[in-house]
């Protein structure tokens, strides 16, 4: 079984609420992200929002040139916001501490989290406890 992995990081200046629709500085354990993960029968965009720790996952149907479209869509979207936009390439997804050694050289900390029965991972730096609290409109 192929595990490898295309998990691309937006990483934002921002540390917001969905639910309260505010947003504050971001400091170095408080950021929200946008994420790509990107496999080669599913894809995910993650949308983590720090200050309740609330993340949205909306599946992608995975196309021909969706990294750059994914990178792209980040840069445009975010663009006030965005403070750093990284592609880590994940060579095993399934090991842990192979996936974490890999996002601490692309991005400077671990914090790998990857639910297989979803075939989804997301990097999480300062182990925050994520779930879904909000669903977007």
């Amino acid at each position: 079984m192929q595990t490898s992995r295309t998990l691309i990081v937006g990483r934002l200046s921002v540390q917001s609420s969905y639910l309260r629709n505010e947003e504050s500085p971001a400091d170095s354990e408080h950021f929200d992200t946008v994420q790509w993960f990107l496999g080669p029968t599913v894809a995910w965009r993650i949308r983590t929002y720090a200050v309740d720790c609330d993340i949205h996952l909306h599946r992608v149907d995975p196309v021909a040139g969706l990294i750059e479209l994914a990178l792209q869509s980040t840069q445009s979207h975010y663009a006030e916001v965005l403070a750093e936009l990284v592609r880590v390439e994940l060579t095993d997804c399934l090991n842990g501490a192979q996936a974490s050694r890999e996002l601490c050289a692309a991005l400077g900390a671990a914090g790998w989290h990857y639910a297989e029965d979803l075939d989804m991972g997301f990097w999480n730096p300062s182990e925050l406890h994520y779930s879904t609290k909000s669903t977007p409109v």
